[in-house]
């Protein structure tokens, strides 16, 4: 929401509004058409993000291409896992990424050993893993 203040706020605010309606109502669908038309093979090497925004469209919008893609057949299937596994990939990543600072806090910003980063890394694996 553009501030108040300036002049042209109105006029900022609807050219947003109507660019994230046709993200939504027209980018997103067309990308989720052709995302579910790629083989196994070819989702399974495809790096989801990098794709997404090269046709525009942020990362945070996953799930809604996710859910645009109906369960019609194993590709419509795949694709979905393939979204869904990229979503989980990038979650743990990030839960990790913030006990490693949390932990560097704690430890006074001092780096901490490699053997320690591993130690952290394996007992994070193991806690999401359930091993």
């Amino acid at each position: 929401n553009w501030g108040q203040s300036s002049r042209d706020s109105k006029e900022h605010n609807d050219r947003v509004r109507e660019a994230t309606n046709i993200l939504i109502n027209k980018v997103v669908p067309e990308f989720a058409a052709t995302f579910v038309q790629r083989t196994p093979r070819q989702l399974r090497d495809i790096q989801v993000s990098e794709e997404l925004h090269r046709n525009g469209i942020n990362v945070r919008h996953m799930g809604l291409v996710r859910f645009m893609i109906r369960d019609t057949d194993d590709s419509s299937v795949a694709a979905k896992d393939r979204l869904l596994i990229s979503m989980v990939g990038r979650t743990l990543k990030n839960l990790l990424r913030r006990e490693m600072r949390v932990e560097h806090v704690a430890h006074k910003n001092a780096q901490p050993s490699d053997h320690d980063s591993r130690a952290m890394v394996v007992e994070f694996l193991n806690l999401v893993t359930r091993a």
